[in-house]
């Protein structure tokens, strides 16, 4: 079960903020502006949440029931905010916890192990399918002859903040983090529209990104 982070602003919200700090604009540009400001506020968010991961990591693990079909569970749906084997945690109710590996390593044993040395075996794999402008993941599961028995299963992960569509959705930031989010989406569709932001704009994102690397120095978190 996910650990939603505390938002009380919605999309209706932000979005009315950026255009005011946005300024006034031209038809064309704002043309462009309208067509891309909820995919610009979605990168936003991420982006924000990219910078201050060390901080916000925690309230983003989330835990789901995931099934496996034939070797394969589908994670379609499912952001992944990061994909290393040792971010993620896969269990089984029988099979215990199912060691995740690289793709390299999959590969390595099975080529490098006789068959029957691998019964007893389970491991998985996270594969990767790019899908227009998407990623969609999935595991493989390779299992022993011996392992072939499926369980229930869990999928630990450190998800990307879900993506606000309809006006009065929140925003998946805390609090704290909702109003540099704003400036980051407003820089991001100006310089869309090559328009000149302010100067105080851009220097609040800089100070915000100096000094979540510098708390993270300090910190000891790399």
């Amino acid at each position: 079960m996910a650990i939603l982070p505390a938002s009380s602003t919605s999309l209706a919200t932000f979005e009315t903020v950026i255009r005011a700090s946005a300024g006034a604009l031209s038809p064309q540009e704002s043309l462009v502006f309208n067509d891309e400001l909820d995919e610009m506020i979605d990168r936003a968010v991420n982006q924000t949440y990219s910078i201050a991961r060390l901080f916000l990591h925690e309230s983003y693990i989330t835990v789901e029931p995931v099934t496996e079909v034939s070797g394969t569970i589908d994670l379609s749906g499912k952001r992944i905010a990061e994909k290393k084997p040792n971010k993620m945690k896969l269990t089984d109710s029988i099979s215990g916890e199912i060691n995740i590996v690289t793709p390299y390593l999959w590969q390595s044993i099975k080529t490098l192990y006789p068959a029957g040395e691998l019964d007893n075996a389970i491991f998985a794999r996270l594969v990767t399918q790019v899908i227009g402008t998407n990623e969609v993941y999935s595991f493989q599961v390779f299992r022993g002859t011996n392992r072939t028995t499926v369980g229930t299963q869990e999928f630990t992960y450190c998800r990307l903040p879900k993506r606000a569509v309809l006006p009065a959705e929140m925003i998946d930031l805390p609090d704290d983090y909702i109003a540099i989010s704003e400036d980051i989406g407003t820089l991001m569709l100006m310089r869309r529209i090559a328009h000149a932001p302010p100067a105080e704009l851009e220097q609040r994102v800089v100070a915000f990104i100096q000094s979540q690397a510098q708390q993270a120095q300090a910190g000891g978190k790399t």
